[in-house]
């Protein structure tokens, strides 16, 4: 009996030390565009460095996500599972009266084949700005420029300049800020 008791022991001592897979902190949206699917792919290769690197695609897949409107339901906006937990309402409010301000109408009547289908990464650099109370953590900016399928007429061109602001906080790289500028 004690020599059971022992082996029990052992096993399960060896069963809590076996190695966890790391678990998936980035979501692949429902309908990914073949851009959002590649951008993913080198989030995946590269989500246990949570660095600027990491960054830099999360970035790229936010602002795909947003900008693309081919894959969305009405009342959907894109980009949300990367945004900051704690700003995730004031951004959707955000949305709904900017980009997102007549993508319904858009979806209703069948013309939301707007992709996001190229992004080149003009820089990235540490980030001065910081959030009250968050201030002890690493914020990255990543600017990119977004090409179209076609003419957007959100923003009536073909292409867009955008700067995403990033928080490192938990080990998981969030949006937590966006500024536009028509290319």
């Amino acid at each position: 009996v004690v020599g059971g008791g022992t082996s029990y022991y052992y096993y399960q001592k060896q069963a809590k030390e076996a190695p966890k897979h790391p678990d998936i902190i980035y979501k692949l949206n429902s309908d990914p565009t073949k851009l959002e699917k590649t951008i993913y792919k080198d989030i995946t290769k590269n989500q246990n460095n949570v660095t600027l690197e990491l960054g830099k695609y999360i970035a790229a897949y936010f602002a795909a996500d947003y900008y693309t409107l081919s894959n969305k339901d009405k009342n959907v906006i894109g980009g949300t599972d990367f945004f900051y937990k704690s700003r995730l309402t004031a951004f959707k409010n955000y949305a709904k009266q900017e980009y997102y301000k007549n993508a319904n109408t858009l979806i209703a009547n069948q013309q939301n084949n707007i992709e996001v289908t190229s992004y080149t990464i003009d820089q990235a650099d540490r980030s001065d700005f910081e959030l009250s109370g968050l201030e002890d953590y690493k914020y990255y900016d990543v600017t990119l420029t977004l090409k179209f399928n076609r003419h957007n007429p959100i923003i009536n061109g073909n292409g867009i300049t955008v700067m995403i602001t990033l928080i490192n906080k938990d080990n998981r790289i969030s949006v937590v800020a966006t500024d536009t500028m028509q290319v």
